[in-house]
């Protein structure tokens, strides 16, 4: 007898879970989230700017490659849509109950009760196994700032982010400097008259080298001019997540050098003599750690 599975939360890890059962054969499991649609936090996270810092093809569950990506740093619906293409591709949403909040799981000695609530009122169902894949940016927390139920403009949490207040040509406070400050600060700042930004502890930032991927012909292959025209497949190996992906800005350059070309002699190099070898050019470039998704600043 298949188990009986309750998964909590439709995000990233919850229909990762229940994909991983479908394709094993197991098709006894319900996943329940309490909000109306899926997703999780790139459902709950769409302030201007949000994305990921973590490269898209690396950004894909593993079974999954998608090579329709545009950015080589996708942002919020982006990656939304690939939750939901991945939920119909693997026929999973008709497996999901959206506004259906678990209340209760107690574990009874031999199986779990859990108890949900919805518009149609409580129940208690039976489960052999519980996964918990709530996550843990879906509650933002308004800090306790003295004064701040005096304020008389508009506030509001990035998680929450009210865009039907236009904060063109107004004077804005953005407290915190977490990713989803770096994300969303030079958005706001194009449209803002005055932007502050109030930090407790500095933070350490670079640029995001955040390129567009070429887009894909209509037998699906890439439009691409430049260094690695000549090069068949490298983009869509790119997108495919192929280990050259992970080279970076360089990889059109290190491709022109593998096609041929000579590299670049570096200040003080030794010249080489005729017909010496060049050294393998296509490496992955160092990069720095990073956050992967939207923050939640206490």
């Amino acid at each position: 007898m298949a188990p009986r599975v309750a998964i909590i939360g439709a995000g990233f890890g919850g229909l990762c879970m229940a994909i991983r059962l479908e394709r094993a054969g197991i098709h006894t499991y319900t996943v329940f989230e309490r909000a109306a649609d899926l997703g999780g936090t790139w459902r709950d996270n769409s302030y201007p700017g949000a994305g990921c810092d973590i490269p898209s093809h690396l950004y894909s569950y593993s079974f999954e490659k998608y090579a329709s990506w545009t950015r080589r740093y996708p942002e919020q619906p982006e990656i939304l849509d690939y939750l939901h293409h991945c939920a119909d591709k693997y026929d999973v949403r008709r497996k999901i109950r959206l506004r259906t909040e678990v209340r209760r799981a107690v574990f009874d000695g031999g199986a779990w009760q859990v108890t949900t609530s919805s518009t149609e009122g409580e129940r208690t169902e039976t489960f052999d196994v519980v996964v918990m894949a709530v996550g843990q940016l879906n509650r933002p927390h308004m800090p306790d700032i003295s004064g701040m139920d005096e304020f008389e403009g508009v506030s509001f949490h990035s998680a929450r982010w009210n865009h039907d207040h236009d904060l063109t040509g107004r004077r804005v406070a953005v407290i915190g400097t977490g990713s989803s400050a770096a994300q969303l600060v030079p958005r706001v700042a194009e449209r803002a008259e005055h932007l502050y930004l109030f930090q407790r502890t500095p933070q350490l930032g670079h640029p995001q080298a955040g390129r567009r991927l070429r887009a894909l012909d209509a037998d699906g292959v890439p439009v691409r001019a430049g260094a690695a025209a000549g090069v068949p497949g490298v983009d869509l190996q790119v997108r495919r997540g192929h280990p050259l992906s992970g080279a970076g800005p360089g990889v059109e350059r290190g491709v022109t050098q593998a096609a041929g070309a000579a590299p670049p002699a570096r200040p003080g190099a030794r010249p080489r003599a005729a017909g010496e070898a060049h050294p393998p050019t296509i490496r992955p470039a160092a990069s720095g750690w990073s956050s992967t998704a939207p923050s939640i600043q206490p």
